[in-house]
């Protein structure tokens, strides 16, 4: 596994725990944790990320807001995010089109940010790991 590359996993939850602790080793880590069967709704999904991430505004009614906050974070020490996604084959299941704008934000605008553009984009900007956990 490299512990620097930022990628969306499906995982079982023993494997999950394993990384975690491997990378905890490694890394100041916020662990944010979803409940898949909860998220159904951008709302239900906007509300637990504001306030995981501690988010100054609210991002309810604007994603863009939400994609700026999320490759912000400077109000944070932390070196490593970790999203884990419990329950994720019920995460969106009615909504499948907002569930696959949330994925692909994350596989092509975050995940990325936080690897390498961070560096080229931020003064003094210093990469972070950023894993999604689906299990």
């Amino acid at each position: 596994m490299n512990l620097l590359e930022n990628k969306i996993i499906r995982t079982t939850e023993e494997q999950f725990l394993k990384e975690l602790t491997e990378i905890s080793t490694m890394y100041n880590v916020l662990e944010v944790d979803i409940h898949g069967e909860e998220i159904q709704t951008w709302n239900n999904f906007i509300e637990i990320i504001e306030k995981s991430f501690q988010f100054p505004t609210t991002c309810s009614d604007s994603m863009d807001r939400y994609l700026d906050w999320i490759r912000d974070l400077s109000w944070f020490n932390n070196d490593a995010y970790v999203i884990l996604v419990k329950n994720s084959k019920q995460f969106l299941t009615n909504n499948c089109k907002l569930k696959d704008t949330i994925m692909n934000d994350l596989e092509e605008v975050i995940l990325p940010f936080w690897e390498t553009e961070v560096e080229k984009d931020v003064v003094n900007g210093k990469r972070k790991l950023f894993r999604v956990y689906l299990v």
